[in-house]
């Protein structure tokens, strides 16, 4: 037994279009992968439309005959050129051969499970036996055709489905996925069309990140189309288990796919009302319906799944759904580190050893440690904070690295994080923002605890802004003194323990008094970031220039 309750074992038996009400026994490949979801959905109670199948036999019956002395000459091997005249031979063939009356007949007999009033169209879509399975999706090599509602509309989708199957692209992609050239079983799906107001793709694990936790909805007005082809901007919704929205990006949707009423058939874009454009085209509670079904098909294939989608009239149709194939091993936020080097490689060029390391990393620690106290940050804090103090850089095949959570970490101390990280990553040179930390989201009785000791932070800060260059000049003054007094020249003639003690001492000296180009760094930081939203909200293209604005030459020490 199989996932649709069949017993695959069994030959082919009753007739060869299977619709879904049907108590189908027989070899699922002659459904094909598409069709088969389909099939197992309706079976498992879902909300699909209804549908017929003319299976891989009834193709064969109709056309096999006709295009075998060429589908057999399918190689691999064959030059491209002549794999493709072959190719395009098949296809014509395909097209120019017609259906007999017997054909016509049950296809009309079936129709009309479909068309129950003379307005109803259908949706005519492919389905390969190996499509949408756990090794390969087919996802957009084959045709499918919406919107269609006479006898020709149908018979000539259904041609071009069947076609659909021997296109280059098809075909290319069996090559790079290594599956079978000489044995294509295609069927052919015809579906009650929905009109939809919303559709989409819900994937049940985020397809980005592989974090299985967390659900991608992507999504336009009209219908699938738009999202699939990528014709339509569609809004994002990346959303908890439960359906909660974690994250959306709500696009301006100018434009949809839609019915084209001139033609009759098929489809055509057409602008969204502007009353809408901005507006997110499902509510909350259609996405907590998408997930909960989302969360029960994935439950039962045992695997995340990407599902198409559509809304009509309030109501979710379910179009489509099969295995992500290709999800990566999810690492979570908290595990993920960033190493940027493009500031500090200034400091430690090239290849740095261990010893000098393990000084540089001291070094940090020891410097923003008085820092802190300098600001009045408590003992407690301070030995909360140790390790990621202790770990601001890393040493990565030779090289000397900022290690950008743990610099993250410490400007959540601060007012507006969000505001602080952008000046940070400025400052630091990093080339792309780290979208993947955000500030964390606290309860209103967190921030009202956390306030007093930000307000508090805050003031010393500025306090020591509005001092910074009495500040500078006493550090400097200090730094003088203290350097004179020491003898670079004697350095190889003093013995280790010496040079011990002398590290000992410029430590204390020096390190522990670090905190005035700490805290004019931060001044550096906020200035330039102010400024660079100051001169982009007066006019955007003088931004390049700011840097060149602030930059001078004279009186720099380093």
């Amino acid at each position: 037994m199989n996932q649709l309750g069949v017993t695959t074992a069994n030959p082919f038996s009753g007739s060869s279009i299977i619709d879904s009400r049907s108590n189908f026994v027989g070899n699922v490949a002659d459904l094909g992968g598409k069709a088969s979801n389909l099939l197992w959905m309706s079976r498992n109670g879902f909300n699909v439309p209804p549908f017929f199948v003319l299976t891989a036999q009834w193709i064969t019956n109709w056309c096999g005959s006709l295009i075998s002395p060429l589908t057999e000459q399918l190689d691999i091997n064959l030059p491209q050129s002549e794999r493709a005249k072959l190719l395009e031979q098949i296809r014509d063939r395909i097209q120019a051969f017609s259906f007999s009356s017997s054909d016509l007949n049950e296809l009309r007999t079936h129709l009309t499970y479909l068309q129950t009033s003379p307005g109803d169209m259908v949706a005519v879509r492919s389905s390969v036996s190996d499509e949408d399975s756990a090794d390969a999706s087919f996802a957009g090599q084959m045709d499918s055709f919406l919107f269609c509602k006479t006898q020709d509309d149908i018979t000539s989708a259904i041609k071009q489905c069947v076609a659909s199957s021997y296109s280059d692209r098809a075909i290319m992609y069996r090559i790079e996925n290594q599956l079978s050239l000489s044995d294509i079983k295609g069927a052919v799906i015809i579906q009650s069309m929905i009109n939809a107001d919303t559709a989409g793709v819900l994937f049940t694990a985020n397809p980005s990140t592989g974090n299985r936790k967390e659900m991608v909805v992507s999504a336009c007005f009209g219908v699938g189309e738009g999202v699939v082809s990528g014709e339509c901007d569609a809004d994002e919704f990346k959303l908890d288990r439960d359906g909660n929205i974690l994250k959306s990006t709500i696009a301006t949707k100018t434009q949809q796919v839609i019915f084209n009423g001139t033609l009759g058939a098929g489809t055509q874009l057409s602008d969204v009302p502007h009353s809408q454009q901005t507006l997110p085209c499902l509510t909350e509670n259609q996405l907590v319906d998408l997930a909960k079904t989302g969360r029960t098909i994935a439950t039962l294939k045992g695997h995340p799944q990407d599902i198409e989608f559509a809304v009509s009239a309030g109501t979710l149709f379910l179009l489509q759904t099969r295995d992500i194939t290709a999800l990566p091993p999810f690492r979570s936020n908290d595990n993920r580190i960033v190493w940027d080097n493009s500031n500090i490689e200034e400091s430690y060029a090239g290849i740095t050893t261990p010893l000098t390391f393990s000084f540089a990393r001291n070094a940090y620690r020891i410097a923003y440690e008085s820092t802190a106290r300098a600001l009045n940050v408590s003992e407690a804090k301070l030995r909360l904070y140790e390790p990621r103090l202790s770990n601001l850089l890393g040493h990565i095949k030779g090289r000397v690295f900022y290690n950008i959570n743990n610099w993250y970490f410490g400007i959540t101390m601060l007012p507006s994080f969000s505001r602080n990280k952008a000046d940070m990553e400025r400052m630091m040179g990093l080339q792309d923002p780290v979208d993947f930390v955000e500030n964390s989201k606290m309860s209103r009785m967190e921030m009202l605890m956390k306030l007093p000791g930000m307000i508090a932070l805050l003031a010393r800060f500025t306090s020591k802004f509005r001092r910074i260059e009495s500040l500078t000049d006493a550090f400097i003054r200090r730094f003088d003194t203290l350097f004179a007094k020491i003898d670079r020249h004697r350095f190889h003639e003093l013995e280790l323990s010496e040079l011990v003690d002398l590290t000992d001492y410029l430590e204390t000296a020096f390190l522990r008094h670090w905190e005035t180009p700490i805290i004019n760094d931060f001044f550096v930081m906020m200035t330039n970031g102010k400024m660079h939203r100051l001169v982009k909200a007066l006019d955007p293209d003088l931004e390049p220039m700011i840097n060149h604005l602030l930059a001078g030459e004279d009186g720099i020490a380093s």
